[in-house]
């Protein structure tokens, strides 16, 4: 692996930092380029507006229309033009011209640089068909070295990779002494500087030049969050630490949103690394999601987004809720197969009625809480429930698990309603003897002071053992 010095990493930084300076005249451009099919497509309105937008750039590159290309590039990138979701067009147009379309052989990859090289002879003042070669470089690196482990990279696998990185080096070296301003030429500088192996201090005052560049340009913070990722140059928790660091480096919705755009970057179909966000703030995920359509409006690829990562946080009543929105319009690069797709918005559907229902509940037991009188009630029903359960103890003594019950009391001491998740013997007879008490006339809870008045209950069979035993 080759390790940057840290002179040349800062001479780097300063060349493509001095894009700052100043800026590149937009080649003058008809609106047939901007308006062309698949250029204006939302995701306002087409959840797969994104990989519409990047295949219609790709076909002007197999159509050899440089002039529209440029032209296109340079609105997205001089007007910083985003879809709907926050997604940068400028990004989503390297995308489409990062690699040929489809299962690539060798020769549809020299057609690429062919007609890449074709453009910069055409539009040799234009930074525009630099960095896109310098991404296709990257690519095509990736291509020479698989994606299994390192162990497995042949001898002229590493050759080829590091050939090809030095070509994308070489296209970066170049764009960086153009005066146009593009966020995407410090991301590519810094995939360039992971996969060359670059130490972790230096990589880290890359990205930090490239976030004061373009604070808000968030693909910069996902490429170094899967960076720092364990299974390649980081520790475990150090993708989560980096993420909050950012979001309340940044503060308030645009932190929040921040967060949002890097946790969904992390969602994968990939078994065990799906560890890997567990620790990730859900809710604060959602207030980034909701930060980002109160800015920008309603997107249905990030809804899909949300859906899935909702969907492995098991959080089936906001799954459902998103997927009601999203209707037929599930994006293939998000979910991968229909079929599981709408397995999992069925069930979403079925599961969240209940939950619903326990949330309700749940919230009327936190909001009587909160009053005097539910506070006397509920001292009043843990010492009647606590003195339930020394009678179940007495009798057996092998289940003194710690269990909540939320209960629904109604003004003649009876219940009304109850959930729980326990389902252990203690629990059991707790409930029995309550209902036994309750066909004589007896109610063991005392009355509460409203019909169904909701009351959550904490019940440590083992303590109160214990504490009576001393």
């Amino acid at each position: 692996m080759i390790r940057t010095p840290a002179v040349l990493l800062l001479a780097s930084i300063f060349s493509i930092s001095a894009m700052a300076q100043t800026s590149a005249k937009p080649s003058a451009c008809d609106a047939a380029a901007l308006n062309a099919p698949g250029i204006n497509v939302d995701d306002a309105t087409d959840a797969n507006a994104p990989m519409v937008y990047q295949a219609a750039i790709a076909q002007l590159l197999e159509a050899e229309d440089f002039k529209a290309l440029d032209c296109i590039a340079n609105e997205a990138r001089t007007s910083k033009a985003r879809m709907t979701g926050g997604m940068w067009k400028i990004h989503m147009f390297y995308i489409g011209l990062a690699q040929p379309q489809g299962h690539a052989t060798e020769e549809d990859w020299q057609t690429h640089f062919a007609r890449l090289k074709r453009w910069m002879a055409v539009s040799p003042y234009s930074v525009t068909p630099l960095i896109a070669e310098a991404d296709a470089y990257i690519a095509y690196a990736d291509e020479a070295r698989g994606g299994d482990t390192a162990d497995t990279v042949t001898a002229s696998g590493w050759r080829l990779f590091g050939e090809r990185l030095q070509m994308a080096q070489d296209m970066v070296d170049r764009a960086a002494k153009n005066p146009a301003k593009d966020p995407e030429l410090l991301l590519a500088q810094i995939g360039i500087a992971w996969s060359q192996g670059w130490e972790k201090p230096h990589m880290a005052l890359l990205v930090k030049s490239a976030t004061k560049f373009e604070p808000s340009y968030y693909y910069y913070y996902r490429i170094y969050a899967t960076y720092l990722l364990p299974k390649w140059d980081g520790e475990e928790g150090d993708t989560q630490k980096f993420m909050t660091q950012i979001a309340n480096q940044l503060g308030g919705d645009e932190g929040d949103i921040a967060y949002f755009q890097i946790a969904v970057s992390q969602l994968c179909h990939c078994g065990g690394d799906q560890d890997s966000v567990k620790t990730i703030s859900w809710p604060r995920v959602q207030r980034g999601f909701a930060a980002q359509e109160k800015r920008s409006g309603p997107s249905l690829y990030n809804m899909n987004q949300v859906a899935f990562m909702a969907v492995m946080s098991q959080d089936y009543l906001f799954a459902d809720k998103q997927f009601q929105r999203i209707g037929d319009q599930w994006v293939a690069e998000i979910w991968h197969d229909h079929n599981w797709f709408v397995s999992m918005k069925k069930s979403a559907a079925e599961i969240a009625p209940t939950l619903a229902a326990n949330q309700s509940e749940a919230n009327e037991s936190e909001a009587n809480a909160k009053t005097p009188e539910g506070v006397r009630y509920h001292d009043a029903v843990q010492q009647a429930m606590n003195a339930i359960v020394m009678e179940c103890a007495a009798a057996d003594s092998s289940d003194l698990g710690p269990f909540t019950v939320n209960l629904a009391i109604g003004t003649d001491g009876k219940l009304a309603n109850m959930n729980t998740p326990s389902t252990t013997k203690m629990f059991g007879c707790v409930m029995k003897k309550m209902w036994e008490a309750e066909k004589t006339e007896k109610p063991r809870l005392p009355k509460a002071p409203k019909p169904a008045y909701w009351v959550k209950i904490d019940l440590d069979p083992q303590a109160l053992v214990s504490v009576q035993g001393k």
